[in-house]
Formats: structure tokens, C-alpha cells, sequence
């Protein structure tokens, strides 16, 4: 069964947390057509922490950068199923939102139905649900696109819930120094 490697910056390692979050409920088995939504996006309240998949920008914990704060943290690392599902962002390789919210409105003059996008640029923030073999096609066509050899923080982030991280296989806790990364964690093979 191939494997998908999964890293978490923090010295806590893989512990989970109360959070909550906007979320749309539908699991998403493609990502290059749009998906209309006709729910509000819900709010999850979920044990869960932040991951990284496949091939994390190194430079996104670097001083000065979006994720500096975890500079200096053990870097975890640890394996999922590529047919394993969680919770990714709502985002296409080309930066564009996948699920649309829309509402449906009664047309009290002539009873008909009327369909209206009532979503936000920032929904590509909310999470959705895909397996990580999607979500790592999504990360190679985004290189293919690019031409660069990682991905952004917000394409390989993922909330990994309480039984996602009972399903980690292989865990391996490194110190963090930038020299050490490159020789140990950052080696290790992105799938298995």
C-alpha cells in the first residue's frame, strides 16, 4: 500500500487540540470542475492539528517567513495511506476555489426557484474532504504548472483529526536545526 509523508512542525508532536473551523460537508473526489454548494458552510469542532503533505517549502519556517513562529520546533514526521481522506483547502492547483457556496430563493411572484453564488473569495480557506492520492495529484500538477519542486503552505496543509493521527504509521520526532532537517527529515521519501 503506497504511503504519503506527513509533517508537523511543533514540539508537541502529532497532539491534537479543540479547534473549530469553517468547513463545507461533501468530500470531493475531483478537483478540476466546480463544485455547487447549496448548505452553509459549517463550523467543525474537531480534536485536530495542523500537517503538512508530500513536499512542504522548507523556507515557510525560516525567520522572517509565514510559518517563523514554528522555527525551532521538532519536525514530525509520519506516514498516512494515499487512499486515507482528510480535511484539505478548498483550492485547485491554479489558486482557484473548487466548491462555490450558493443559496436557493423562492420567487414569491411566480413561486420559481432561483439559484445565487453567496460565497467569499476567502473560501478556499474553508476545508473540504479528499483522499491524499487527490490531494497529491493536486500537488504535482501544481509543480507541473509552476515548474518549482515544493508546494505552498496552502496547498500541502491538511487538519488532521484525533483518528487520523491514531492512523500514523512510522513517527519519527527530529529536533529542528536546518542542517539536521536536510540530512535526516528532509530526506525521508514524500511517499512510500
Amino acid at each position: 500500500m503506497e504511503k504519503v509523508r506527513i509533517l508537523r512542525f511543533s514540539n508537541d508532536g502529532f497532539k491534537t487540540y479543540d479547534y473549530t473551523s469553517s468547513h463545507y460537508n461533501i468530500y470531493l473526489d475531483q478537483y478540476q470542475r466546480d463544485v455547487k454548494y447549496f448548505e452553509e458552510a459549517n463550523f467543525i469542532g474537531l480534536k485536530c492539528c495542523y500537517a503538512f503533505y508530500y513536499v512542504f517549502d522548507e523556507q515557510d519556517v525560516q525567520p522572517g517567513s509565514k510559518l517563523s513562529l514554528r522555527n525551532g520546533n521538532q519536525v514530525n514526521t509520519a506516514y498516512l495511506p494515499l487512499d486515507h481522506v482528510v480535511y484539505v483547502r478548498n483550492m485547485r492547483p491554479d489558486g482557484t476555489r473548487i466548491v462555490r457556496g450558493y443559496k436557493k430563493v423562492l420567487n414569491p411572484t411566480d413561486n420559481n426557484l432561483h439559484e445565487f453564488e453567496d460565497d467569499s473569495i476567502y473560501d478556499y480557506l474553508k476545508w473540504v474532504r479528499m483522499s491524499l492520492r487527490l490531494a497529491l495529484q493536486r500537488s504535482r500538477e501544481y509543480m507541473t504548472l509552476t515548474g518549482k519542486t515544493t508546494v505552498p503552505e496552502i496547498l500541502s496543509e491538511m487538519l488532521l483529526t484525533q483518528i487520523d493521527v491514531d492512523r500514523l504509521e512510522q513517527v519519527v520526532h527530529y529536533p529542528f536545526s536546518p542542517l539536521f532537517s536536510r540530512k535526516k527529515w528532509w530526506n525521508t521519501p514524500a511517499t512510500i
